[in-house]
């Protein structure tokens, strides 16, 4: 009785030491490598089942793509490499997606080219600038990818753009019109035509968005030299200090918006010298003498009204000497051009509104 069971013992034993051993074996060692199939460009059914029959584990990550629905884009570990079974396989997969034809953006100045772009869902992305002595300065020469290829939504498009000949001075460039852009894009822009910003004006307007350009100079569509300077006015939304004073008059640059530019001088608009009057006469010629002699400035006031959706009305207040007079008080549109030359006495403050809004208010000696 004691030796059968001592040998049942002994089964028992060698039963566990043998689970073991198999444990020990599968956990630490795993069984033979397995080298990893190439899976890129086949149907994730296909993939699955390759995975599956090797010993090896799998998972499925899907990502906009290209390619057809369910196609392998991509797997790791890379197809060759050795693995034990129970391995874990990543394979990106395609989702598919809408796919768009890419519009042929060719022999479009930068400008038009990224707007149609960005119309059709797109996004500008590499823009590389070579001298081209066919193609004038800022012209799309050539797009990757071309036209009329299709793409997913949103895919980048690298664009190649003539700088100008290789005469280099001797090149022209067409200024782009960059109104109603932010001062950042409108740089870029600029930049890849083959221009630069020669200087920026910032200027309080309440109806335009801060950073965005206002008024540019020279204006849209002039020729100029490439690597010429273009000069913009940027909308902010800092008001101006109604307390400070012009010290010296600027240059006035034609159109500029929403900034008041007077040119003060001495007018040759005083009287004559008159014989002295007759005692009978002085009280009667003195008070008649003194607004004129005081009213001999004049304020030539340039103002381009800016971009509006509807037209506004544009109220110019004048306080001098002589008290407040309304220069103008009329509805006016976007891009209309005003200018007035005025008389003032002493020293003048010029106050505009647009639409009942303060736009700028300045004072003059």
């Amino acid at each position: 009785m004691g030796r059968i069971v001592n040998l049942s013992l002994l089964i028992i034993l060698l039963v566990l030491v043998g689970s073991g051993l198999a444990s020990f074996y599968a956990i630490f060692i795993g069984g033979r490598n397995v080298e990893v199939p190439s899976l890129e460009g086949r149907s994730v059914a296909e993939a699955l089942d390759e995975i599956q029959r090797l010993g090896l584990l799998s998972r499925v990550d899907e990502i906009d793509s290209s390619l057809p629905k369910g196609a392998v884009i991509s797997q790791w570990p890379e197809a060759g490499a050795e693995v034990r079974k129970g391995k874990v396989v990543l394979l990106k997969v395609s989702k598919g997606g809408k796919q768009v034809p890419v519009p042929d953006v060719r022999n479009l100045d930068y400008e038009r080219a990224s707007q149609q772009l960005r119309e059709a869902g797109f996004v500008v992305g590499d823009v590389l600038r070579i001298r081209d002595n066919k193609a004038p300065a800022g012209t799309v020469i050539a797009q990757s990818p071309a036209a009329p290829a299709l793409v997913p939504e949103n895919a980048r498009v690298s664009l190649l753009v003539s700088s100008g000949s290789a005469g280099g001075s001797a090149s022209t460039a067409t200024v782009p019109d960059v109104r109603g852009k932010g001062e950042d894009e409108a740089r870029e822009i600029l930049r890849s035509v083959g221009l630069r910003v020669g200087g920026v004006s910032y200027v309080y307007n309440a109806m335009t968005a801060p950073g965005i350009v206002m008024e540019m100079r020279p204006a849209p569509g002039t020729t100029i030299p490439a690597n010429g300077a273009v000069s913009l006015i940027v909308a902010t939304d800092r008001k101006p200090q109604t307390q400070e004073v012009a010290s010296s008059p600027k240059p006035v640059i034609p159109g500029q918006a929403p900034q008041v530019k007077v040119d003060s001088k001495e007018a040759d608009l005083a009287p004559k010298p008159s014989p002295e009057p007759r005692p009978e006469q002085k009280p009667e010629q003195k008070p008649e003498q003194k607004p004129q002699e005081e009213a001999g400035k004049i304020a030539k006031i340039r103002y381009v009204v800016p971009p509006l959706s509807k037209p506004l009305t544009l109220k110019m207040e004048m306080v001098d000497a002589r008290g407040t007079r309304t220069l103008l008080d009329r509805e006016v549109k976007g891009g209309e051009y005003i200018t007035l030359d005025t008389l003032y006495a002493k020293e003048a403050v010029v106050t505009i509104y647009l639409g009942g809004e303060f736009v700028w208010q300045e004072r003059y000696f």
